[in-house]
């Protein structure tokens, strides 16, 4: 258990102080079962002087009682109520909310090392827009994997997701300055196009290649946990936005990376074909790819078909005897 704050000799208390001031954005839905584990790994930071903001998005369970009763103990942790629903609303209410000088979102269900607050704010400097930094994914089933981070060209990397995850990341609050919010229109990829933004009104950013945040992947309960073809969609529409960008700010950049962006792009667009096959169709048709790239057999049997009966009846195909092979399987 931490020391009350509010307990700790006033000698100590203003060395604490003295530190920049960091606020820990906490959006929460029905995280009843995660939010103390999530809430004491704040409290657990070697850096002290923190400000801990949860919000409360529609809870129904017993979440809240158990905010309720940390803030009983630690009164610097504030409980805030935003009707709209999605992680950006909630995220965009901390930040209208926040006092500090560096901004820490933090999913309820995730965690942070006990120094990672510090550990980013020496490797920051204050003119940066944020530190990226890399995560570990922790699955349902224990397997964990460790994301890479690279600042080599910015738009890039926000494309294929090398520049860190909304709550790995520190970001600088002279940046956001309580102006620049999170879409909270979008479905999903509303952390991407945030860091878009800021991206554009400074493009320092620092990244930090140690893992001191632990995304654990759960299949219920999140925020943003809504239908899969609006995530698909928000992904898209996203990188058609940094798409646009590259096509018109740097377009021998963007020419040169075709390939790749099409092929990433590409594989996103198959997803949705499984939810929604003629607004798949519609983004295909859009970004202009007429073939996919190949390199496996699998990839050249799919461009094969692909050319002799197009996207839309390559993709039924495929369903209808992925749905055969699946009844196939469940035979005695």
């Amino acid at each position: 258990m931490m020391r009350d704050f509010f307990n700790i000799p006033s000698r100590i208390k203003a060395n604490i102080m003295d530190k920049p001031l960091v606020s820990v954005i906490i959006p929460c839905y029905n995280v009843e079962l995660y939010i103390e584990d999530c809430l004491n790994s704040c409290l657990n930071q070697t850096h002290s002087n923190i400000e801990i903001i949860c919000i409360d998005n529609n809870c129904d369970d017993k979440t809240i009682s158990i905010i309720s009763a940390f803030q009983k103990a630690y009164p610097h942790i504030t409980l805030l109520k935003e009707s709209k629903q999605g992680p950006a609303a909630a995220r965009n209410k901390g930040i209208k909310h926040a006092r500090g000088e560096w901004i820490q979102f933090l999913d309820a269900d995730d965690l942070l090392f006990p120094n990672k607050i510090e550990h980013q704010l020496e490797k920051s400097v204050d003119n940066a827009a944020f530190v990226a930094g890399s995560c570990i994914s922790q699955k349902t089933d224990g397997e964990t994997y460790t994301h890479p981070v690279s600042n080599k060209h910015l738009i890039y990397s926000l494309y294929f997701q090398w520049l860190g995850n909304t709550c790995s990341n520190l970001y600088n609050a002279k940046t956001i300055n309580k102006t620049v919010l999170q879409d909270d229109s979008l479905p999903f990829s509303e952390e991407t196009d945030f860091m878009f933004q800021l991206v554009q009104i400074n493009d320092k950013v620092i990244v930090d290649d140690e893992p001191l945040t632990i995304i654990r992947e759960r299949s219920t309960g999140s925020i943003n946990k809504g239908d899969k073809a609006n995530k698909y969609k928000g992904y898209i529409e996203v990188r058609l936005k940094l798409s646009q960008y590259l096509q018109v700010n740097q377009p021998e950049f963007y020419h040169l990376n075709k390939t790749k962006f099409d092929a990433h792009i590409f594989s996103y667009i198959r997803g949705l074909a499984h939810y929604d096959l003629n607004m798949a169709n519609m983004y295909r048709l859009q970004l202009n790819i007429s073939a996919p790239p190949t390199s496996t057999v699998k990839e050249k049997l799919y461009a094969l078909s692909f050319k002799l009966c197009g996207f839309k009846t390559t993709e039924t195909m495929l369903s209808v005897l992925k749905y055969l092979l699946s009844a196939f399987k469940k035979q005695p």
